[in-house]
């Protein structure tokens, strides 16, 4: 028989074997929500759609929020003392010159596949993350400094660096350092491990139909997790599929039909759509940036101090934080949110709403309305600002709010969309711009010195400052956490008292909850829940 004749019948068999697969899947979850008449099965909407799903490829908190339930990690933040606690390190400790840090790994942990968790499944794991072509700045600077991992015997290893990196704990907490089944990633290629998953974590993977859906199934061997995951004693979630919901209809759609669950990353115009349908809602504090913009400090007008002051205190920053007289978000009021480590409270309350004072530095700045047509201007000059603003994190909508504050002090505003981050670092390099919108996320504030270091890759705000390079440069190394907060604490003051940003609120994610679903947890980042927990109250 030929190739030509030999394949439509091949097609036929594989065609058969596909939907006999799905077939039973679907068998599998309806058994699971029939078990004892209780609902078993989790419906999660899930606010866009990923490159991909391999944590150690893509790290963007979709692929995250699947990783978590996923995988486990090497340490834990619990998710109310912030404090580190044991993962699949039982113990750790650092050397003292900060290069060295000693796992003592647990030796009672399966993966879903059955072969065992062991020192060489670390070594594994975190050689491919570091090997990864991710951009994400965090792994950028461990990619830096990262030596090896070496093996002392079967349960106990060595990360080794370069030069101390002090985030390096937190970093081994997050699901991109998730550690992985050596024997899955030896049986699948690169390209198609996203759709065969092996962890060891509270749930297994089931399958991944891109554009649609992610089903996960419970592991009835956990039990290894932290003490901060407790299975409920009713009403357990034993199924979670995820949905991807990536526009605003569908996500409507899902709201209002009842058949969804759970729903993050909701903007602020949609908490409304959410409490009509019956949802809880929750407002869950994101750390890192607050929504802000930074100040091109190298191009005129904005290169005047006393202008970029002006700007912060003429800013009704509570009414941008506000969605229709609803409290959202807190203000922002410097360059890390509250809900970050090491935010310095000293700051609450800094440029306050002061119109009074803004008209006095513009004065200062010699910036009036010199021809009396209501529109200020510099020496003789327009002032016109070109605010490049990005398509993420609902920055359009403040950025509409702001401009519609400043021209009623009278100064023009000009708003330029940017599409992509290849774009905008374009604009940037060109220096084609005043202010530009940004919102990073991470609860250790390292990230910092990709933002206003001399030498970062989004030093958007082009400001250059010794002092804070030394200190950007040196909480990295310093282990000690008082000393870091008073590091960091400087650096904020550094940043505010030459008001290189305008910081206008906080970052939350907003959840929409079906109201029977309880035992949500989620971990520092606000945005990755851990699902182990979660039950229906009804059943």
């Amino acid at each position: 028989m030929t190739l030509e004749t030999s394949l439509p019948e091949t097609l036929r068999l594989v065609a058969v074997c596909l939907l006999a697969a799905l077939l039973a899947t679907a068998c599998s979850l309806a058994d699971e929500a029939d078990i004892d008449g209780l609902q078993t099965v989790a419906v999660y909407g899930l606010n866009r759609q990923p490159a991909g799903f391999d944590p150690h490829r893509h790290r963007d908190p979709v692929t995250a929020v699947v990783a978590r339930q996923v995988y486990d990690t090497l340490l834990h933040r619990h998710p109310l003392s912030r404090e580190f606690v044991p993962g699949l390190a039982r113990e750790w400790s650092l050397s003292r010159d900060g290069r060295i840090l000693n796992l003592q790994l647990r030796d009672d942990v399966r993966f879903h596949d059955g072969s065992r968790m062991d020192a060489a499944a670390v070594v594994s794991s975190l050689d491919r993350i570091v090997a990864s072509d991710s951009e994400d700045s965090q792994l950028g600077a461990l990619r830096e400094r990262y030596i090896g991992t070496e093996i002392v015997d079967n349960f106990r290893v060595n990360v080794v660096l370069s030069q101390p990196w002090t985030p390096l704990l937190d970093a081994l907490t997050q699901p991109g350092y998730a550690i992985v089944s050596p024997a899955a990633l030896a049986r699948w290629s690169d390209a198609r491990y996203q759709f065969y998953q092996v962890g060891s974590g509270p749930f297994r993977f089931v399958n991944y139909i891109p554009g649609e859906r992610v089903v996960l199934a419970r592991n009835p061997d956990y039990s290894w997790g932290p003490d901060f995951l407790v299975l409920p004693d009713r009403g357990v979630v034993d199924t979670v599929e995820f949905r991807f919901l990536d526009d605003a209809k569908s996500r409507d759609s899902a709201l209002q039909s009842g058949d969804i669950d759970l729903l993050d990353g909701l903007l602020p115009s949609e908490l409304r759509a959410s409490e009509a349908a019956g949802m809880r809602t929750e407002l869950v504090p994101v750390p890192g940036q607050p929504l802000m913009f930074h100040f091109n400090t190298a191009r005129f007008p904005t290169s005047l101090r006393g202008l970029r002051q002006a700007l912060i205190f003429m800013t009704n920053r509570a009414a941008i934080a506000n969605v229709g007289g609803q409290p959202v978000a807190p203000v922002g009021w410097g360059p890390l949110s509250e809900s970050t480590l090491y935010f310095y409270g000293n700051l609450r309350g800094l440029y306050a709403l002061d119109r009074q004072l803004a008209h006095d530095l513009l004065e200062q700045s010699g910036i009036g309305d010199s021809d009396g047509d209501g529109w200020l201007d510099v020496e003789g000059i327009p002032l016109q600002l070109d605010i490049l603003v990005t398509p993420a994190d609902a920055v359009p909508q403040a950025a509409d709010l702001l401009v519609a504050q400043w021209r009623d002090s009278g100064i023009r505003s000009s708003l330029r969309p940017v599409p992509t981050r290849a774009a905008l670092r374009e604009l940037v390099r060109q220096n084609d711009y005043h202010l530009v919108a940004s919102a990073h996320q991470g609860f250790d504030p390292a990230w910092l010195g990709e933002y206003f270091g001399s030498a970062g890759a989004s030093n958007w705000s082009r400001f250059q400052d010794d002092e804070l390079n030394d200190l950007l440069r040196e909480a990295l190394a310093n282990a000690d956490s008082r000393a870091r907060f008073s590091m960091y604490a400087r650096i904020q003051q550094i940043i505010m008292d030459r008001a290189i940003v305008l910081p206008l609120r906080d970052q939350v994610n907003i959840v929409a909850v079906a109201p029977g679903l309880d035992g949500l947890l989620w971990d520092t980042s606000g945005l990755i829940p851990w699902l182990h927990n979660l039950h229906f109250l009804n059943s």
